[in-house]
């Protein structure tokens, strides 16, 4: 597991962090998921690398009481489907001991679209215990607003291609991005923006009330989760 820090655009101070998996690979060296997690989803394999994945992160925020803020773990649609996964997750959490508030969940737009109905239950399922519900990469699927009402969903990322397409001047980028925030706020959700990885862009998004961001600007994902 690596871990790219969140932080508070207001100050640049960690927040959170994103786990992010990476495989050793044994002649390719270390592959990041877009190497590997199609093919995983494929063979049904991501469901064990998920359970995996969640495992770590819990045993990670059980040795480490002093992590500031919630660590995010994507999901799947494939993973929200398999029979099971709710119990696995709380399993998991309570074998850790692990306050649920300090997961959250990632899944995007464009697979929730696909979700049945035991999936849609299993993340109201899981907002009840505490656990927070992001939905990633948004902007990018084909009926935000009405998943923004059907979800329990207490954040939003605003998707990196719209943060990298931001400018000095007025753009449509910067429309679109302001008019997402303006969204958030006022559906009183976590807002933020990932893919940051200039000044510029982080001081646009500032500026636009994004709350929240993450990108190669505040950190890089690394083995050991930074806390500053």
């Amino acid at each position: 597991m690596y871990y790219q820090p969140i932080v508070a655009l207001a100050d640049a101070r960690v927040v959170g962090h994103e786990a992010l998996v990476r495989w050793a690979h044994p002649t390719r060296g270390l592959l990041s998921p877009g190497d590997f997690l199609d093919v995983a989803e494929d063979s049904g394999l991501i469901t064990t690398i998920g359970a995996q994945v969640l495992d770590q992160v819990c045993a990670l925020l059980a040795e480490r009481p002093d992590l500031p803020g919630p660590i995010s773990v994507n999901v799947s649609a494939v993973q929200l489907a398999a029979p099971g996964w709710l119990d696995s997750v709380r399993d998991t959490l309570a074998a850790h001991r692990v306050d649920p508030a300090r997961i959250v969940i990632e899944v995007t737009e464009t697979a929730v679209l696909s979700l049945v109905d035991s999936a849609r239950d299993a993340l109201a399922s899981l907002r009840r215990l505490g656990v927070g519900i992001h939905l990633d990469d948004f902007g990018t699927g084909y009926s935000s607003i009405s998943v923004l009402r059907d979800l329990p969903v207490t954040g939003v990322k605003l998707d990196l291609r719209f943060v990298q397409a931001l400018t000095a001047g007025d753009s449509q980028a910067n429309a679109l991005a302001r008019g997402v925030s303006g969204l958030a706020h006022g559906m009183h959700l976590i807002g933020m923006a990932e893919g940051i990885e200039t000044e510029l862009q982080a001081d646009i998004l500032r500026a636009q009330g994004w709350e929240c961001g993450q990108g190669y600007y505040f950190g890089r994902p690394a083995a050991i989760p930074v806390t500053h």
